[in-house]
């Protein structure tokens, strides 16, 4: 029998605002759909992580939740930097995907490290934005979800996960890149790490990126996944309509 796919949801008390950690059971879900055995686990502060893990989940939290948050991942740090060496996969979601990459900084200035896995570095307090948003991902899909965030973030050859189509001058720092023409790049995609600001569980509404998670784990594991079931269909056909309205009220 094979090994289930480990997934691993980083402190889940902390990191888990609007659904966030919903997208752990996305996958979860769609890897069940191809008959895959899937182990979820929730690891909290002050346990130790696992040995190994396949897929590891961090959700947003507030800024309340940030010094603690960080001060754990600190501690586990060696064990976290060991998976990644390990060739884990990471998705980060709000201040989830902020602690994934070099620092963290609080709205009153106090500095927090993060674990380094992305070149960006982030701090509290920039100007909200709060509403409905599309785009499309490095593949030219369509992404569409919500995004409610006031982190500015910035670093050096980021490769967005995402180009939103707000205009470059929408009052919100958060982007990390903007583009020629002038779409803003939102969040980081890497070949093990995919991180994101919007809102929710992101990979419900958006299941492609789901899948790109899903098929990288496959192919690190030389395992040839089948064609999507109508378990699959039938909720990627639900994602479009809902994409589609998202659309028709931009």
């Amino acid at each position: 029998m094979s090994t289930p796919v480990r997934i691993v949801r980083v402190l889940p008390e902390l990191l888990r605002l609007n659904g966030s950690l919903g997208n752990a059971e996305v996958l979860e879900a769609r890897l069940r759909w191809w008959g895959v055995a899937v182990s979820l686990h929730d690891l909290h502060a002050g346990e130790s992580p696992p040995d190994a893990a396949d897929i590891l989940v961090l959700g947003s939290g507030t800024s309340s939740a940030l010094e603690t948050a960080a001060a754990q991942l600190t501690l586990w740090s060696d064990q976290l930097r060991y998976l990644d060496d390990d060739g884990s996969l990471w998705c980060g979601f709000g201040l989830g995907g902020d602690l994934l990459g070099q620092e963290v900084v609080s709205a009153s200035g106090e500095q927090f490290a993060g674990l380094g896995l992305t070149p960006v570095s982030s701090r509290l307090g920039g100007h909200r934005f709060a509403g409905e948003v599309s785009g499309q991902d490095e593949q030219g899909r369509v992404i569409a979800g919500y995004l409610n965030d006031q982190t500015i973030r910035q670093g050096a050859d980021v490769s967005p996960l995402i180009r939103l189509d707000l205009d470059a001058h929408t009052a919100w720092s958060g982007h990390t890149a903007v583009s020629a023409e002038g779409t803003l790049g939102e969040g980081v995609g890497q070949e093990r790490l995919w991180a994101s600001a919007l809102s929710g569980p992101l990979f419900a509404l958006n299941p492609a990126l789901a899948d790109d998670i899903i098929y990288t784990w496959a192919r690190r594991h030389d395992r040839t996944l089948p064609e999507h079931t109508a378990s699959h269909r039938l909720a990627d056909s639900r994602a479009e309509k809902a994409r589609r309205n998202i659309l028709d009220r931009l």
